[in-house]
């Protein structure tokens, strides 16, 4: 498995790349940690900035807010939640 860590400043930009991957079956969430859960566990790409607002908000002096980590398994392992 490979883990890409990355850091930058625009959220929205990562939450779109997440849900591109998820609207294409290319991706699934693993966890949510201090985020309200949807009735039907869909997510959209404004709900979850929504959710990341009050963070963001809070760490106005930090120039690179944002952390993207990827997780990247062996495609020839077949991982089933």
């Amino acid at each position: 498995m490979i883990a890409k860590i990355g850091k930058g400043e625009n959220l929205y930009s990562a939450i779109s790349y997440n849900q591109k991957k998820i609207d294409s079956e290319n991706g699934q969430v693993l966890l949510l940690n201090r985020m309200p859960e949807t009735l039907d566990n869909t997510y959209s790409t404004a709900y979850l900035h929504q959710c990341f607002e009050p963070y963001l908000s809070a760490n106005i002096k930090t120039e690179k807010p944002v952390r993207h980590i990827s997780l990247n398994p062996d495609p020839a392992f077949r991982f089933v939640l």
